[in-house]
């Protein structure tokens, strides 16, 4: 899984249906998922550096404000 996005780390769960099949289809169902959560952090974290750069670019232009 991506860097930042094991499910132990952040919680990632599906609340979705799971299928009642056998465990290779059960299996196959959840790699599908990590895949489909993978794609989500990467987004999320996208979304976080943006407002960070965004943020730091805010305080500095308040810092320069402040001094004069």
């Amino acid at each position: 899984m991506a860097e930042g996005c094991t499910s132990s780390n952040n919680n990632l769960t599906y609340a979705g249906p799971v299928p009642k099949q056998q465990p290779y289809d059960l299996y196959r169902f959840i790699e599908n998922h990590k895949a489909t959560a993978d794609g989500l952090c990467k987004n999320v974290r996208q979304v976080m550096t943006f407002f960070d750069s965004k943020i730091r670019t805010a305080k500095d232009a308040g810092r320069k404000t402040l001094r004069h």
